[in-house]
């Protein structure tokens, strides 16, 4: 949400609370989708691009969203999967993808150099990240708990110290 607009990118976001809407507004995003008050949220794209659709959706639910994906991406665009927050299945319905032709990517990030030109990058943006909240190394399954619920806003941090040091 943050990084993208440094490469000229508009969002469109699907958040699933009226808060985090308005956390996002506060940060200037527009073209805000609250999925659960809008279950048709993919058709919601549309109206807000005049019809054209986006250039690239980043997927992160799995297999209760990506069957939307393709609808909400413009013909010939972009779906990249970089997550999966719901369970994964074999079921995959063609049609949006056979209708629309969007070029559909699964995204790894696992090489440091990627990570590291990401934050050159951010580092000479002047953007700073917006820290939901952190925990300490020694609380990680109240960490992971606390993701497990998806209530979140802003990146949650580790920090890698005991509490006995």
């Amino acid at each position: 949400m943050q990084f993208a607009p440094i490469a000229g990118a508009k969002i469109l976001a699907t958040p699933a609370t009226d808060e985090t809407l308005a956390r996002m507004e506060q940060l200037g995003r527009s073209g805000l989708i609250n999925y659960r008050a809008r279950p048709d949220r993919d058709h919601a794209v549309p109206e807000l691009t005049e019809g054209t659709g986006v250039d690239r959706v980043i997927e992160v639910g799995g297999e209760a969203t990506l069957q939307r994906s393709p609808v909400a991406a413009g013909t010939a665009g972009h779906v990249s999967l970089i997550g999966r927050l719901s369970r994964v299945t074999d079921r995959v319905d063609p049609r949006p993808i056979t209708t629309k032709s969007p070029n559909v990517q699964g995204i790894y990030a696992d090489s440091i150099a990627m990570v590291e030109r990401m934050i050159r990058r951010i580092a000479a943006s002047g953007v700073r990240p917006v820290i939901g909240c952190s925990f300490i190394i020694d609380d990680a399954l109240q960490c992971s708990g606390h993701l497990q619920a998806a209530r979140h806003f802003g990146k949650v941090v580790i920090v890698l110290r005991s509490s006995a040091q």
